[in-house]
C-alpha cells in the first residue's frame, strides 16, 4: 500500500501552485479589499494560515493536534461565510478563495501525516452532521408550522420550495439532507440500528417536502445504487421499478413536453434569464458562458471571479450559471477544470485500491454521486462549506474519509488500537 502522505504530497503540491499561479497569471486577485470588517477578518485567517503553514511547511514545533487545526479552520470558513452573506459584499471573493484552498488543503496533509483523526473520530463527525441536518430540518419546519399544519400537500410544497436553513441557500440545505441520508444508511449497514432507516426516511421527506428536483435525482439514484448492492434480487428489483414509477409520476410532464414544443419549433436552447421555464433559465445562462469564448479564455478562463461580474453584467439574479462545472470551466478554463478532474481521478482511484472497508467505500461512491450530479445544475457548496471556495471545498469532503480512516494501514492500525 502506498504510504497516503507521499501520494497526496505531489497531488495537492501541484493543485495548490497552479491554482496561485493562475490567479497571479489572470491578475484577479484583489489585494486590498474594501470593507474594514474584511480587512479585521483577512487578518484573521493570513494569522491561522501562517501559524498552520510554519508547523506544516518549515517544521517549527507548535503544540497543536491535527483536530485542533481543523476546528480552527472551520472556524475562520464559518466567520468568512457569516460576513459575506450579513454584508452581503464581494469585494474580496477571490483572495477567500485562495486563503480557504490553502488552509483546508493544508490541514488534509495534517491529517494524513499525524493521523490522529481515528475511525471513531470520524464517525462522531458524522453523527454531528447529522444532528446538524435534523435541527435544520425542524427550524424550518418551525418557520412554516402554520402551513405544514393545513396539511395541504400541494400547498406545503409550494411554500416550503422557499427552505433555507441558517447561513444555507435552499439548494445546500437540501444537499445537507442528501448527506444525512447516505450517512443514515452508512451506520445502518455498520450498526444494524432502525433509528438511522427511520431518519434516512425523515431526510427523505425533507427533501420532497422543499421540491428540489437535483436532490430528487440524486436520492433516487442513491438509493438505487444502494439497493442494487443488496442480496436480495427479487426484492430489490420490486422496490427499484416502485422508485422508477414514483419518480415518473411525480415528473412536471406539462412543462416538459411544452419545453420540447418550444424547442422543436424554435431550434434553439435559447430561453429567457430567471424565467420560471422548467430550466429556470439555466440553459441560457450555460449558453452565455461559452458565447464569447476565444482560445485563450478555453485554455485560462477569465479569472477567478470574473463570473460575478459578468453575470452582473447580463442581468442574472444568481452570480452563478448554475453549474458548478461551468463556473470552474469559465473562470480557470481547460487549465484549472483538468487540475481538479486529475485530484478527482485519482482520489477515485485511491479508494478503489485503499484499505477502506466496502460500507466506507460504498458511502464514498455515494458521495461521488452526490459531487458529479449536484454539479451539473447547481453552484454547490456541500454543506457546512465556504461559499467562496465552492469547487475546492469539494475536493476536501471526498478525501477527508482517505486521510483519516484507514488512509493507510498505519493509520488504520492507530484507529483500530485507540478503539479497542
Amino acid at each position: 500500500m502506498r504510504n497516503t502522505t507521499t501520494s497526496y504530497k505531489n497531488v495537492i503540491k501541484l493543485g495548490i501552485y497552479s491554482f496561485i499561479l493562475l490567479n497571479i497569471f489572470t491578475n484577479a486577485i484583489k489585494i486590498l479589499p474594501s470593507g474594514a470588517y474584511y480587512r479585521e477578518l483577512l487578518v484573521i485567517e493570513l494569522l491561522i494560515t501562517i501559524i498552520v503553514a510554519m508547523d506544516f511547511g518549515f517544521k517549527i514545533p507548535i503544540e497543536s493536534s491535527a483536530k485542533q487545526k481543523i476546528v480552527a479552520i472551520f472556524l475562520s470558513q464559518f466567520l468568512a461565510y457569516f460576513f459575506t452573506t450579513l454584508f452581503e459584499k464581494y469585494d474580496c471573493f477571490d483572495i477567500h478563495r485562495l486563503i480557504a484552498f490553502l488552509l483546508m488543503y493544508i490541514v488534509l496533509f495534517e491529517a494524513a501525516k499525524f493521523g490522529k483523526i481515528t475511525k471513531r473520530d470520524f464517525e462522531q463527525i458524522l453523527k454531528i452532521i447529522i444532528i446538524i441536518g435534523i435541527v435544520a430540518c425542524f427550524y424550518n419546519i418551525f418557520i412554516h408550522r402554520d402551513t405544514i399544519l393545513t396539511f395541504n400537500l400541494s400547498k406545503i410544497m409550494y411554500y416550503t420550495s422557499t427552505y433555507s436553513a441558517f447561513f444555507l441557500t435552499r439548494s445546500n440545505f437540501c444537499l445537507l439532507l442528501v448527506v444525512c441520508y447516505v450517512i443514515s444508511l452508512y451506520f445502518y449497514d455498520l450498526n444494524k440500528k432502525r433509528i438511522f432507516i427511520l431518519l434516512a426516511v425523515f431526510f427523505v421527506g425533507n427533501v420532497l417536502l422543499t421540491n428540489a428536483r437535483t436532490s430528487i435525482i440524486i436520492l433516487a439514484l442513491i438509493t438505487a445504487n444502494y439497493l442494487f448492492m443488496k442480496k436480495n434480487g427479487s426484492a430489490r428489483n420490486i422496490i427499484i421499478i416502485i422508485l422508477c414509477g414514483a419518480i415518473l409520476a411525480l415528473l412536471p410532464w406539462d412543462s416538459i413536453i411544452l419545453n420540447f414544443k418550444n424547442i422543436m419549433d424554435k431550434y434553439s436552447l435559447i430561453f429567457r434569464i430567471n424565467s420560471s421555464d422548467f430550466s429556470n433559465g439555466r440553459l441560457e445562462l450555460w449558453w452565455y458562458a461559452f458565447k464569447d469564448m476565444d482560445l485563450k479564455s478555453f485554455l485560462l478562463g477569465h479569472g477567478i471571479g470574473s463570473k460575478d461580474a459578468y453575470l452582473g453584467m447580463i442581468g442574472a439574479i444568481a452570480y452563478s450559471f448554475h453549474s458548478s462545472w461551468i463556473d470552474l470551466f469559465y473562470e480557470g478554463g481547460m487549465c484549472l477544470f483538468l487540475i481538479y478532474a486529475s485530484v478527482f481521478i485519482y482520489v477515485i482511484k485511491y479508494v478503489k485500491n485503499s484499505t477502506l472497508s466496502v460500507i466506507q467505500k460504498k458511502m464514498f461512491y455515494n458521495f461521488i454521486i452526490i459531487l458529479l450530479v449536484s454539479g451539473i445544475g447547481d453552484a454547490i457548496a456541500l454543506p457546512f462549506m465556504l461559499d467562496t471556495s465552492t469547487i475546492f471545498s469539494t475536493l476536501v469532503f471526498i478525501t477527508f474519509p482517505i486521510c483519516t480512516v484507514n488512509g493507510d494501514r498505519r493509520t488504520a492500525m492507530r484507529g483500530d488500537i485507540n478503539e479497542s
